[in-house]
């Protein structure tokens, strides 16, 4: 039962840090994930699990975050829903021709690429784009690892 009451609380964290704190989705997410954990690993000595308790419920806890993570991604990450949403906003319907100035591939990364730069993921230098901080590396790294342990395979190539 430990897991569910952990996952509810970070779906409260992440909404204080991402809505009223305004820190990025990631960040936000990667914050809730390792203090609910911490707060599960508390809750659980203290009640007086056993290690293998302990791990099961850590490993329950990752299972879930895993998937509100992705639910949370979809939305920010997934142009089809983006593009869902932008009709959804218009009762009068969009055109075609404004979908594509709202969406065109050049701006999607160009965007992505700023991103990456003001975070630090990515160096721009004499125009050419080099890894930075290699935290989005090894985040990635890890869902690869989650992937691969929840699902048996890797769901991604990296």
């Amino acid at each position: 039962m430990h897991p569910i009451f952990a996952i509810i609380g970070c779906v409260f964290c992440h909404l204080i840090l991402f809505l009223k704190l305004k820190f990025g989705p990631l960040k936000s997410l990667i914050i809730c994930y390792f203090a609910t954990s911490l707060f599960l690993l508390i809750l659980n000595i203290s009640y007086g699990f056993t290690i293998i308790e302990c791990i099961s419920n850590f490993i329950f806890f990752s299972t879930l975050w895993y998937g509100y993570f992705n639910y949370f991604n979809i939305g920010e990450a997934s142009l089809r829903i983006r593009v869902l949403s932008e009709i959804s906003k218009k009762e009068e319907g969009i055109s075609y021709e404004q979908i594509l100035s709202l969406y065109n591939a050049q701006e999607i990364v160009k965007n992505r690429l700023t991103r990456l730069v003001n975070d630090g993921q990515v160096v721009l230098t004499g125009g050419r784009y080099y890894l930075g901080k290699p935290k989005l590396v090894i985040l990635a790294s890890f869902f690869q690892g989650l992937s691969k342990f929840v699902l048996g395979k890797k769901s991604f190539k990296f």
